[in-house]
C-alpha cells in the first residue's frame, strides 16, 4: 500500500494518469458529437415532414379506395349468393302452388266422382226397392221374409 501511495505521490505517474483522463475525456467528448452529428442527419425538416404526411395521405386516400371497391364486391358476391337461395326458395313456393292447385282439382275431381256414387247408389236402391215390390206386390219394409 505504501508503494502505490508513493507511486501517486510521484510526479511522473500523476501526470500519466491525468493525461490518460484528459484523452479518454476528449474521446468521450468527440464520440458524443459524432453520434449527436449522425443523429441529427436522420431528422426531418418540418417541411420533409409535412411532404412525408402528404404523401402517406395520398396513398391512404388510395388504399380506402382500394379496400372500398375490395368490400364491395365481397358485399356483393355474398348479396348474390344469398338472392341464389331466395330464388330457389321462391321456386320452391310456385312449385308448392301449383301441386297445391293440382291436389285441390284432383280433390274436386273426387268428390264429384263420390257425388255420383252416392246418385247411383240411392237410385240402386229405389230400382232395388221397386224390382221387390214389383216381385213381390208388396212393400219390402213391411214384409218379414228374409232376403239373402
Amino acid at each position: 500500500m505504501e508503494t502505490i501511495l508513493n507511486l501517486l505521490n510521484s510526479m511522473s505517474v500523476t501526470l500519466t494518469i491525468v493525461g490518460l483522463l484528459i484523452i479518454a475525456f476528449a474521446r468521450a467528448i468527440v464520440r458524443i458529437f459524432r453520434m449527436g452529428a449522425t443523429f441529427k442527419t436522420e431528422f426531418a425538416t418540418k417541411k420533409e415532414q409535412h411532404d412525408f404526411e402528404d404523401e402517406i395521405r395520398k396513398d391512404m386516400r388510395g388504399y380506402a379506395g382500394q379496400i372500398q371497391a375490395s368490400v364491395l364486391n365481397a358485399v356483393l358476391n355474398v348479396i348474390n349468393t344469398k338472392m341464389k337461395d331466395v330464388d330457389e326458395a321462391n321456386k320452391a313456393v310456385v312449385d308448392i302452388k301449383v301441386m297445391k292447385a293440382e291436389i285441390e282439382a284432383e280433390f274436386n275431381r273426387i268428390n264429384e266422382k263420390y257425388d255420383e256414387i252416392k246418385d247411383t247408389t240411392k237410385q240402386i236402391a229405389s230400382i232395388n226397392n221397386k224390382v221387390q215390390r214389383l216381385e213381390y206386390n208388396n212393400d219390402p219394409s213391411t214384409t218379414t221374409r228374409r232376403h239373402v
